[in-house]
């Protein structure tokens, strides 16, 4: 564990130079408000160095110095509110809690030592590394290690708390490559050890199906033929495994056909390849089908004028993986707030010209930050200040100093919520696919991805046939099930689509990249049998249902008004030839 109490007597020292240096700057002021006592820019100024050693102080264990500020700034305040006291003010009595303070600066056992000193015992103990070798007493400034703490890629547990970030613990991936070609698996062995992904390689169907089961693969490459059989059967080994859905599989066919491809989508393969020419461009592929599934290294925006308690947010939040952006001026905020797109803001109260109170205030009047966490870090433990820190739109309100562990439990929670929230955002709460709103903003982008030249683009669109009668026969229950039953359907075979929507009732609608109309309309075909096979159950009953589909391919100089349209086209066709199949539409587009 990183040796925190060294690095906390270097931090401690270099706040005792500073506050020395503060405190001094206060005497000064002292003068000029005594010398012009109805100018209230120096007072207030004064007020708010109070308030900042009132807060900061406990971070370094100094109570009696916190105390002192804290009546301190009870005077300014008192004085503020009332400019005529200020003419009557104790001025001695002002200068002697400075003074007092001063002292206890310099009576301090750190400030005895000198700060050089410091920094080689913190080096010693911690080894060139930075990590501690000592195994005495907790440092001051830490927070244990749970037990069983995990940590891995993007995110970890302390307990029930899950933690986003990097971590120097990340495990290496481990993928099952199987190709019959010699040469060619260890060109792809090579490739991915390169890239730091471990491999285990394989030439036969039997050999690779016996390493699946003795541990589950972070990944599947699969180069079909082998040696042995077509080799599908080791991609459908791996889906029908406990957790198999997870793991990507990537499918290299030596066979360049049109039903190659249709199987191994239908195996539940993220990609497909048509040839091994170009190993980097398989690692790339990989690689991208890992991130989808790391979790956001989460932005925190924290808006805190004492710099001291800059230190320890950013040491506190920083050590758990989280980016911190800190600004000190709330005068910048609008401008943070744009550049960093923060994932949760923490706000001081106290910000010299505005209040924290304001800030959220004009977070919560922009609807694209309506759902963003605020949790208010302040010292201000009154009532009234939480009625406010609610009234405003805040979801925490912690006073300092704040406990490390807090603070962590509290930012994790708060992100948590907000993952969640935003996940369902624009999603429909039964399928969890887009809505009709969201498809559209989706099918707009990769329509711009289109005329940039990326592959084809194929929209198959598909409703249950009859669902109002399996409403009122078995119950609205029932035809959610049904829903719900295509929707994961449709997610297992589909896993190389771009975007899933349900528009309607029971209007589903896909968006395929790289693939034609024939080869997604052969799959809807399989999906349309696989689905019709189905047992659905209404309170002991069964019952089948079926589905039509229609498929539409995005022809050159088509708007997504055509697109949808022909595929709307196709489903209707489908619907009015029997249902239960699927149609494509024709190649001439309608214009409007």
């Amino acid at each position: 564990m990183y040796d925190w109490k060294s690095q906390f007597a270097v931090q401690r020292l270099d706040y005792l130079k500073r506050t020395g240096e503060r405190l001094t700057s206060m005497e000064s002021m002292l003068n000029t408000i005594s010398q012009a006592p109805k100018e209230m820019g120096p007072l207030r100024e004064l007020a708010q160095h109070f308030h900042q050693l009132a807060g900061s102080s406990a971070i370094y264990e100094m109570d009696k110095l916190g105390e002192i500020a804290a009546d301190g700034e009870k005077v300014c305040l008192e004085l503020l509110r009332n400019s005529e006291g200020v003419a009557k003010l104790d001025w001695k009595g002002m200068k002697d809690m400075v003074q007092s303070m001063q002292f206890l600066i310099s009576q301090h056992p750190d400030s005895q030592q000198d700060s050089s000193t410091l920094g080689r015992n913190a080096q010693i103990q911690s080894g060139p590394s930075g990590r501690s070798s000592s195994t005495g007493e907790a440092p001051s400034l830490s927070w244990p290690q749970a037990e069983g703490e995990q940590r891995s890629s993007g995110t970890w547990m302390v307990g029930n708390v899950q933690y986003a970030g990097s971590s120097s613990f990340a495990k290496a991936q481990d993928v099952l490559v199987v190709d019959g070609d010699q040469t060619n698996l260890l060109d792809i062995t090579r490739a991915l050890e390169q890239a730091g992904i471990q491999v285990r390689g394989f030439r036969t169907t039997e050999t690779a199906k016996r390493s699946l089961h003795e541990r589950l693969p972070d990944a599947l490459i699969l180069s079909i033929p082998l040696i042995d059989g077509p080799g599908y059967d080791v991609a459908q080994e791996l889906r029908a495994m406990p957790d198999g859905h997870v793991p990507p599989i990537l499918i290299v066919s030596r066979q360049i056909g049109f039903l190659d491809k249709v199987i191994a989508i239908l195996c539940g393969a993220d990609a497909f390849f048509n040839e091994l020419s170009d190993t980097s461009v398989i690692v790339k592929k990989l690689q991208s089908l890992f991130e989808r599934d790391i979790p956001n290294n989460y932005t925190i925006l924290s808006v805190e004028d004492d710099p001291e308690q800059v230190i320890i947010i950013r040491s506190i939040l920083e050590s758990v993986g989280y980016n911190i952006h800190s600004i000190s001026d709330p005068r910048q905020f609008e401008e943070a707030l744009l550049a960093t797109s923060p994932d949760l803001i923490l706000l001081d109260v106290m910000l010299g010209p505005m209040s924290g109170f304001e800030l959220a205030r004009y977070v919560r009047s922009d609807d694209r930050y309506a759902a963003i966490p605020i949790i208010f870090l302040t010292t201000q433990n009154q009532l009234n200040a939480h009625v406010e820190s609610a009234r405003v739109g805040g979801d925490e309100h912690l006073i300092k100093p704040v406990a490390p562990q807090l603070l962590i439990s509290a930012v994790a929670g708060r992100l948590e919520r907000y993952r969640v929230l935003k996940k369902l955002i624009g999603r429909d709460g039964l399928t969890q696919f887009f809505t009709l709103g969201t498809f559209m903003e989706a099918a707009e982008r990769m329509l711009s991805k289109r005329y940039q030249g990326s592959g084809s683009l194929v929209m198959l669109m598909l409703d249950v046939d009859d669902l109002e009668r399996i409403n009122e026969r078995y119950g609205y229950s029932s035809g959610d099930r049904v829903l719900s039953a295509l929707a994961k359907l449709l997610k297992a075979k589909l896993r190389n689509a771009e975007v899933f929507g349900r528009l309607g009732a029971d209007d589903f609608a896909v968006i395929v990249d790289d693939v034609d109309d024939r080869e997604l309309a052969e799959v809807a075909t399989q999906i349309i049998r696989e689905f019709e096979a189905m047992s659905h159950d209404a309170n002991g009953q069964k019952f089948q249902a079926t589905i039509s589909a229609g498929a539409a391919s995005l022809e050159s100089d088509m708007n997504l008004k055509t697109w949808m349209s022909n595929a709307q086209i196709a489903l209707k066709s489908a619907k009015s030839n029997g249902k239960n199949r699927v149609m494509k539409a024709k190649s001439r587009s309608t214009r409007y």
